[in-house]
């Protein structure tokens, strides 16, 4: 169930740069009022907390932007204070979700109560959820209202070309993910055995902002959907906090497969770059939508 992203055709990295490094340098030149925002969170002044998983490492991705943020356990999620993070990143773990054949419905699992209600009030709270891949158990049971498990994808390495519906990247997380200037709005998304495909309730189609999409995915596997968000509380996609006079309720953006692992084996920075930039969005918006302007 490996993921990752190969956004192709990047502008940013430089020889010699990192992909972080790149978007950050980025964002300090063109966006300085993100920027600023992701000072914040590199000084640990708005506070990051990051689930261990069994495969997705999404806090090397974190490390790669030089962004602080607090480490645990899943184990130890039922017990800890969530009220004070600006966003909880849930990484793919595998003790939640068994294992079936490709195509195959996943089975329920059970996710303790104390968490599946302590994730949902944080949400509801003004908290930013981000869950991965097999994580969609721990999303799925905290807002069964909104996107459910679906089934498997097979039994080997996949590349599949994912871009966003119509191929309209206006959303605030897409934004300088697709390379515009060059109207390239195409990307590939890897995704090894056994991901977890997922759907979005019939009763919230109109409440479920959809990101990326991937028609071999859904020729093959059934769904269509690869990345997608939800504000539970708003029913609305992540705020971008103009005109709000207060704080508006969090999000969540959940993502087929594991973020990081692209970024680890691939050699091309300007791709890697990619992957960064959608976590830069993720956080930049969350807090927009915290303290609007």
């Amino acid at each position: 169930m490996t993921v990752g992203w190969i956004l192709m055709l990047s502008v940013f990295a430089q020889d010699g740069d990192s992909p972080g490094k790149a978007v950050i340098d980025n964002l300090k030149k063109n966006r300085s009022g993100d920027y600023n925002t992701v000072v914040q969170v590199q000084e640990g002044k708005s506070k990051l907390l990051v689930v261990k998983g069994h495969f997705d490492e999404v806090q090397k991705v974190l490390d790669g932007l030089s962004f602080k943020y607090d480490l645990i356990e899943f184990k130890d999620l039922a017990s800890k204070d969530l009220s004070e993070y600006l966003a909880v990143f849930v990484n793919c773990y595998g003790e939640a979700v068994p294992q079936a054949g490709p195509g195959a419905a996943a089975a329920p699992t059970k996710v303790p109560d104390d968490v599946r209600a302590k994730i949902r009030k944080y949400v509801d709270d003004g908290g930013n959820l981000f869950s991965s891949d097999w994580a969609v158990a721990l999303t799925e049971a905290a807002f069964p209202e909104y996107i459910k498990r679906k089934g498997n994808s097979g039994d080997a390495n996949e590349n599949i070309p994912v871009h966003a519906p119509g191929f309209d990247d206006r959303h605030p997380l897409l934004k300088d993910v697709f390379n515009v200037s060059k109207k390239v709005r195409k990307a590939e998304w890897m995704i090894e055995r056994r991901s977890l495909t997922f759907e979005i309730n019939p009763s919230s189609l109109d409440k479920v902002k959809v990101l990326l999409v991937s028609e071999e995915l859904n020729a093959k596997y059934g769904s269509q959907l690869v990345a997608v968000t939800f504000a539970p509380k708003g029913g609305s996609v992540i705020s971008t906090g103009k005109g709000k006079p207060k704080k508006q309720p969090g999000a969540v953006l959940h993502v087929i497969g594991h973020f990081y692992q692209q970024g680890l084996g691939n050699k091309d920075d300007d791709e890697v770059a990619r992957m960064y930039q959608m976590i830069v969005n993720f956080v930049v918006e969350a807090k927009k939508a915290q303290a609007p302007r």
